[in-house]
């Protein structure tokens, strides 16, 4: 994801923290659907959502990395590049709340 990153024009210090930051959205998470199921509980919407997104995250970044030799990905790669990072942050602070 780093690699993805730096090649996307992000600056360094962002790239680096970047699969920190997704990482720790599915460890929270995770978290807190196993805490809602001991309990008895449902699981919260926003626990499940951050999972789905980090995982899409994950998968994105994994498959752009993987697939950096087309021209096709080198033309859309600033749009891709928004498309992987913009909703970590968010889902990790609803996660976070929740």
């Amino acid at each position: 994801m780093v690699h993805v990153a730096l090649r996307f024009g992000e600056r360094p210090e962002v790239a680096y923290v970047l699969p920190i930051s997704v990482d720790g959205m599915l460890i929270v998470a995770s978290a807190v659907m196993v805490d809602d199921k001991r309990a008895g509980r449902s699981v919260r919407w926003s626990a499940r959502i951050a999972f789905i997104v980090g995982v899409a995250a994950s998968v994105a970044a994994n498959i752009a990395a993987a697939h950096s030799r087309y021209r096709i990905l080198r033309r859309r790669s600033s749009a891709l590049g928004q498309r992987v990072r913009s909703p970590c942050g968010a889902c990790l602070i609803v996660c976070a709340e929740a």
